[in-house]
């Protein structure tokens, strides 16, 4: 659902592809105005914005700096944000205003735009143990290989074996876990 800051809900009928092809005309119609956009986003405000929903912190952030602010995806409003009191850089304020939330901000042509960031917080621990325990692995295959005790073949094979386990442990980051079960 894309909302605005402003407090328009434009529903769930706003395709994300609708939104990708205004903020490229937005981006491209108005070349003259980037950086005028830019420099208000840099710009300081008196920001007084109490802690609550986060829809309505960027209203009043939206009010404040007079910028519109788009949200491309996920429910703004189910989250919260701590708000924000005092002078700050536009670009300052709504990075504050979104901290914990899991959305990012960008500025593209005279809309700030949010993103939902992808990156699981399981996502680096089971890479670095993909990456680690592959190479392990492998390591230890060509020490075997090296010490005579593994056939060309029969290595080739075992690094392929290695290459599917760890590819297969780094995709346990696309599972959601809240759908595991365990069941007794």
């Amino acid at each position: 659902m894309m909302v605005l800051a402003r407090g328009y809900d434009m529903g769930s009928h706003i395709s994300h592809r609708a939104l990708h092809v205004a903020i490229a005309i937005a981006a491209t119609a108005a070349p003259c105005s980037a950086h005028a956009e830019a420099g208000s986003f840099a710009k300081s405000f008196q920001f007084a914005i109490p802690p609550g929903n986060l829809s309505a912190a960027l209203s009043a952030f939206s009010a404040t700096t007079g910028l519109q602010v788009v949200a491309s995806s996920g429910d703004v409003g189910s989250h919260m944000s701590a708000g924000i009191s005092g002078k700050y850089k536009a670009s300052d304020a709504i990075a504050r205003l979104l901290a914990k939330s899991g959305y990012t901000a960008s500025l593209v042509g005279d809309m700030v735009v949010l993103q939902q960031a992808t990156a699981s917080p399981r996502a680096m621990p089971i890479a670095l143990q993909s990456a680690v325990g592959g190479m392990v692995a492998s390591v230890a295959g060509m020490g075997l290989a090296a010490a005579g005790l593994l056939p060309p073949t029969a290595g080739a094979l075992l690094q392929e074996a290695i290459d599917v386990v760890a590819v297969l442990n780094a995709l346990r980051v696309s599972w959601n876990p809240g759908s595991l079960t365990d069941y007794r």
